[in-house]
């Protein structure tokens, strides 16, 4: 995990692989991929098989994608990255099986948060130039960074409003707040900012609001995630803009990104264009910079109905399992990942799915008595 965070980041720029040589590492990872899904669904309790069915069919609905694909070469590059978020995915699951490893795990996503501190002070990584055949270096990807600390932040907090433990608590809250506060003072990454906060937020007031009003928090930030890429929220996010110190009155381009994006997805609406290949036609040249396009471009509508019936079954489950506990996690989930979701392209970074993976553990994790005896959640 500490590898994944630290050391993906620096390599962010995956679009300057020759897609070509990246045949065997892809086939590697799909063989990967469905050892670790067939495992987690053998083993998972039977509640929370419905995420993991869903995943694996949008992981195959992915794959699948190389058939209508628009641009082959760029298909294996995404297909790549891809992969790498749906090992973790199915790696978080395979790994947390007691509440040990989930404190173990939250506290691995902080170190390889922190590790990528020093990398963004150097601002310079490498990366492999094809049209020379040789490695070069380029500057650092602050932006994966951001969803890094981000990531880190909210596992160590919706951890401790799991499992309650007084001893550890304040420890964990004083790393959370250093990992917010670099996000804040380091970074420009506006939507990892607020996904942050957040998550800080929810974490005190979550448990002091009742459970009608935690669901409905986190249903307003789903409708507004859902507004956003439409332009109907495109007034108050420019405000928003002028308030960041990278304001540029249209969030650095994505308004009409996002038109841009509206246009392509209308000309294959059923499975999308492909991974990567709204990039080599957009006159932008970048990806669309907000998840609900990124999947309906890659994947069509059918790609966005699976990976929204994955993230309600996900909610679901945790509900379920929890109950009034499990009502704060999912706010707490809202409140971290829909802003992350509503600006980037959070659909291609690892946290993100890690973080989702995670939060099927905390459903999933039955906590022994000697971690119920000290402490509740609700206390915490």
């Amino acid at each position: 995990m500490v590898l994944a965070f630290a050391v993906t980041g620096p390599w962010a720029t995956y679009r300057y692989i020759p897609g070509t040589t990246l045949l065997i590492p892809v086939a590697l990872g799909i063989v990967l991929t469905a050892t670790l899904g067939i495992s987690v669904a053998a083993k998972i309790q039977p509640a929370a098989k419905w995420p993991v069915v869903l995943f694996f069919l949008f992981c195959g609905l992915i794959l699948a994608s190389v058939t209508w694909t628009l641009h082959r070469e760029v298909w294996f590059q995404l297909a790549a990255w891809w992969l790498i978020c749906f090992v973790l995915f199915f790696g978080t699951l395979q790994f947390v099986q007691n509440e040990r490893r989930l404190i173990g795990l939250a506290i691995a996503c902080a170190l390889g948060a922190l590790i990528t501190l020093p990398l963004l002070s150097q601002d310079t990584y490498l990366y492999f130039a094809p049209e020379d055949r040789r490695f070069t270096v380029s500057g650092h990807n602050a932006n994966h960074t951001g969803y890094v600390l981000a990531a880190a932040a909210f596992l160590i907090l919706a951890t401790l409003r799991l499992v309650g433990m007084p001893g550890i608590a304040r420890t964990g809250l004083w790393m959370s707040v250093l990992l917010i506060a670099a996000e804040l003072i380091m970074l420009g990454t506006r939507g990892a900012q607020i996904a942050a906060v957040l998550s800080l937020v929810s974490y005190f007031v979550a448990p002091r609001i009742e459970p009608h009003w935690r669901f409905a928090g986190a249903t307003i930030l789903a409708v507004a995630a859902v507004l956003v890429p439409l332009g109907v929220l495109s007034p108050l996010l420019a405000w928003v803009d002028t308030l960041s110190s990278r304001g540029t009155g249209d969030l650095s381009g994505r308004f009409p990104l996002w038109a841009d994006a509206l246009v392509w997805i209308g000309k294959s609406p059923v499975v999308g264009i492909g991974p990567g290949s709204f990039p080599t036609v957009s006159q932008l040249g970048m990806e669309a910079h907000n998840q609900i396009l990124n999947v309906l471009l890659t994947a069509g509508w059918l790609g966005l109905i699976l990976f929204s019936a994955l993230a309600v079954s996900i909610v679901v489950s945790i509900v379920h399992h929890k109950g009034d506990v499990g009502s704060i996690l999912c706010l707490m989930l809202a409140c971290f990942y829909l802003p992350i979701m509503s600006s980037g392209h959070a659909d291609l970074i690892a946290p993100m799915w890690l973080a989702l993976g995670f939060t099927i553990c905390l459903a999933e994790v039955s906590l022994s008595a000697d971690f119920e005896s000290k402490g509740t959640p609700t206390q915490n």
